[in-house]
């Protein structure tokens, strides 16, 4: 998994490649722990990567159990979704 000090290749490279090798919720749970304080340019990049439909958050989401997020906090990624879920624009709907 690619971790943020990749100085050549920005956040949204990051979380682009990450998605690509189904790792998106790994890597998110990393930017976590690595972004301390302010994780404003993460919420902006992973809502904007999931409203232009680059990656989706949701079904991400719908998969998590407890522990089973590679490389981090479970509890943290789940925080963190449950926070912004309502800035994503939701495309699918289920009846």
């Amino acid at each position: 998994m690619k971790q943020l000090k990749d100085k050549e290749a920005t956040l949204r490279d990051i979380l682009l490649r990450a998605a690509d090798k189904g790792e998106i919720l790994e890597q998110l749970a990393q930017s976590l722990f690595e972004m301390r304080g302010d994780k404003e340019e993460l919420i902006s990049e992973l809502v904007s990567l999931h409203n232009e439909g680059k990656i989706d958050l949701v079904a991400e989401f719908s998969v998590l159990r407890n522990g089973e997020v590679a490389g981090g906090s479970f509890f943290a990624v789940r925080r963190f979704l449950r926070r912004h879920f309502h800035d994503l624009r939701i495309q699918h709907w289920m009846m």
